[in-house]
């Protein structure tokens, strides 16, 4: 079995690190896998857009992508993600 794709979606934003970090224990985690930055950009905490985002991207994504959403009104919650199957491809949202 070949590494998955694995698909970034946050609100972090690109001036600074946290994408970046993100990035890299992914990386640390399933080296083989690539990494694709779906968008960071979606403004702070808006599950809305984030949904649209992801609504409008997901027939372009690998079929069997594990896309990551971090979108979270409750950062630094003890609130658990939530991983959903879907076809081949696996949702981590948190």
């Amino acid at each position: 079995m070949s590494a998955r794709p694995l698909v970034l979606l946050t609100d972090y934003g690109v001036t600074d690190f946290y994408a970046g970090v993100t990035r890299a224990v992914m990386a640390a985690s399933s080296p083989a896998s690539r990494i694709i930055d779906l968008q960071h950009d979606i403004p702070s905490h808006d599950i809305s857009s984030a949904s649209f985002v992801l609504a409008r991207s997901i027939a372009y994504l690998p079929p069997d992508s594990v896309i990551v959403v971090v979108v979270d009104p409750g950062v630094g919650t003890e609130r658990r993600g939530l991983v959903v199957t879907l076809g081949e491809r696996t949702l981590v949202v948190r």
